[in-house]
Order: C-alpha cells, then sequence, then structure tokens
C-alpha cells in the first residue's frame, strides 16, 4: 500500500498546485503587463500554467517545482482564514510541537538512522507520468523524469551537490498569521 502511496500524493500535489498557478498567474500576469483593466486572457493563464507544468514533468527542475510550490502556498494563504488569535496561536504551537517530535524526537524514540521528517523530505519520489508514459509504449527519450519530487518544498542547489529545504508549512503559518494581522489592522482602523 505505501508503495503505492507516493505516486498518489505526488499526482495529488500536481494537480493542487496546478489549480494554484492558475489562481495566481491572472493578478501576478497583470501586474507585470498592464492591460489598461482588462482582465488576462484565460486562455493565456491556461497556456503558461500548462507549459510550466510539461515542463516540470520533463525536466524536474529546481525553480519549477519552487514556481508550483509558491504558488500553491500563496493560494492556500489567500484561502484559508482563520476568525481569532486564539485558534492560530494553538495551530501555531501544535505544529511547533510536531515539527519538534518528529525532526527531533523521532529519532532516537524510534531508532532509526534519520529523523522521519527528513527521511520523509529527502525520499527519492517517483513520477506518476513516467510510468504511466512507459506503460502505453512511450520511448525513452520522451518520457517524463523518473524521479520527481512533488512541489510540497521549495528547493535551493547549493554548491557541494546538495541541497536546502524549506517546507511549505514554514511559509503558510506566518502568512496566514500577517493575512490575519492585516484584517484586524483593518478592522481596527490602523491602516490609515
Amino acid at each position: 500500500f505505501a508503495k503505492h502511496l507516493g505516486p498518489l500524493l505526488t499526482a495529488f500535489s500536481v494537480v493542487a498546485s496546478t489549480a494554484a498557478l492558475h489562481f495566481v498567474l491572472p493578478p501576478l500576469l497583470s501586474a507585470i503587463v498592464p492591460l489598461r483593466s482588462k482582465p488576462v486572457p484565460d486562455a493565456l493563464v491556461s497556456s503558461i500554467t500548462a507549459l510550466t507544468l510539461l515542463l516540470w514533468l520533463y525536466s524536474g527542475h529546481f525553480l519549477l517545482n519552487n514556481a508550483l510550490a509558491v504558488s500553491l502556498c500563496v493560494t492556500l494563504a489567500a484561502s484559508l482564514r482563520v476568525p481569532a488569535l486564539k485558534p492560530l496561536a494553538a495551530l501555531l504551537a501544535a505544529l511547533v510541537l510536531y515539527d519538534i517530535f518528529w525532526v527531533f524526537l523521532s529519532k532516537p524514540l524510534l531508532g532509526t538512522s534519520q529523523s522521519v521528517m527528513v527521511a520523509v523530505a529527502t525520499a527519492t519520489p517517483t513520477n506518476p507520468a513516467f510510468w504511466a508514459a512507459a506503460a502505453v509504449g512511450i520511448p525513452e527519450p520522451w518520457r517524463p523524469v523518473a524521479i520527481l519530487p512533488p512541489p510540497v518544498k521549495l528547493v535551493f542547489p547549493v554548491a557541494s551537490g546538495g541541497a536546502l529545504m524549506l517546507g511549505l508549512g514554514d511559509l503558510l503559518l506566518p502568512a496566514v498569521f500577517c493575512g490575519f494581522v492585516l484584517r484586524f489592522e483593518a478592522g481596527a482602523g490602523g491602516g490609515r
């Protein structure tokens, strides 16, 4: 079961991040190219989204992964509304404890060689599109890459050959908190 869960989660994150990129592109494009208060054509947004997704599926490039991950984070931050500070503070505290457990305490408690969080973040993910292309007989040079990390973290390659990673939760919670503070300030009349 776990063997099939990875590609399923990758496929789900591909669909979610593609929808998120489609959500984020219109305001981004209208800020870059002023269209004299006309809406950005949906065909242009769909074309850029499809091209980005195909390039990412075939290359697995970290910049495309990061673009999809950031669009997913921005979409979630724009969608999440927290009604009060107490639930937000409780969520933040629970997630800090969650991170502490899985990053620092899981290794000694479970007796593994590395923490569960590190093992999950650095696991070699497979690309469902690669296996689908292989199943229908697409020749090797035309198949997508076999290893494709889902866009759930920002990846920054370093000169030593490794990569630095930043999970989207580390971006999403501060963004939701900032959104709450901005709504609170606007409601209190402090945004003068």
